[in-house]
């Protein structure tokens, strides 16, 4: 049997006390073929030679280019890595641990129901011994993908027409808009979804997802993390994340006309179709509150 080939595109920055773990998960990984490419963002540790002790067979450290954040560094990678030469592209962070066969049984979901992107649960872990299961696959609604990631974007697998899809979009869109995004994860997940492309929340979890002061999201079960993530969907930054992203995939209705030019009618379609917003009924009721905000405060 033909192995599949994986390319794995890993941003990092300052994340010598881990890289390595990780790079070595990956380059662990069962039953399939896999090369490392990195993209470093300016790192002022020895992050870069950490990934430089590596053969190049295995891992390619791309020139140094200042990105500006994780987004923007994994929109690096779509550009300059050569991912179009294999079969699937997979996302890494650069401080988490892999399952041996996170690989490959994302590889054989994709050719057993052709899908454009994979995605899975984690397993958060933190310094002192604890262990949760994060869970990120219930059923998926009619418009989740507008208003939420898929998960954490450390699992995505996609398919190289669909990893295409994503670079056209960008490359389509204003500098000035793509430089806005701050959650490559939740932007892939809506262009793919837009489309009516498969994606596949799998409840195993593939990965063991390190937890620590530096995490640019983590898993916002603190209460710090928890207060910080109410601000931002409370706030102006949530909704206009929803406009840059609905503008970049390509997404129209009236979701969007109530995120642009809200009124008492748009406040009240949206509080009706909750249910279509968000995987988890607890979230679709705090993002009710958002729209809410957002309604009264525009009027």
């Amino acid at each position: 049997m033909i192995l599949p080939r994986v390319a794995v595109l890993l941003a990092s920055y300052n994340g010598s006390a881990f890289i390595r773990e990780q790079i070595d998960s990956i380059l662990g990984q069962k039953d399939v073929h896999v090369h490392v490419f990195v993209s470093d963002d300016g790192s002022t540790d020895d992050t870069v030679g950490h990934v430089a002790a590596y053969p190049g067979e295995s891992v390619t450290l791309l020139p140094a280019v200042k990105s500006g954040g994780p987004a923007q560094n994994f929109f690096r990678l779509l550009h300059d890595a050569p991912w179009g030469e294999f079969d699937f592209v997979a996302l890494s962070d650069q401080d988490d641990i892999w399952n041996a066969d996170k690989l490959s049984r994302a590889c054989a979901m994709h050719r057993a129901c052709d899908l454009a992107a994979y995605s899975s649960n984690v397993t958060a872990f933190w310094p002192d011994g604890r262990r949760k299961l994060i869970r990120k696959a219930q059923r998926q609604r009619r418009m989740d993908y507008l208003f939420e990631a898929a998960g954490p974007g450390n699992t995505y697998v996609l398919s190289v027409p669909c990893t295409s899809l994503i670079v056209a979009r960008l490359e389509a869109a204003s500098p000035a808009r793509v430089g806005n995004i701050a959650l490559h994860d939740w932007l892939f997940y809506a262009i793919i979804r837009a489309h009516g492309l498969p994606w596949y929340i799998d409840p195993r979890p593939s990965l063991d997802y390190r937890q620590h002061q530096a995490n640019v999201v983590g898993t916002g079960h603190s209460l710090g993390r928890v207060r910080k993530r109410f601000g931002m969907l409370m706030g102006d930054w949530y909704m206009d994340q929803l406009g840059t992203i609905a503008e970049i995939a390509g997404i129209t209705g009236p979701e969007i006309d109530f995120i642009h030019a809200p009124s008492p009618a748009g406040l009240t379609h949206m509080l009706r179709h909750l249910g279509d917003y968000r995987r988890k009924k607890s979230e679709a009721a705090v993002l009710g509150l958002a729209f809410a905000r957002h309604a009264f405060r525009s009027g």
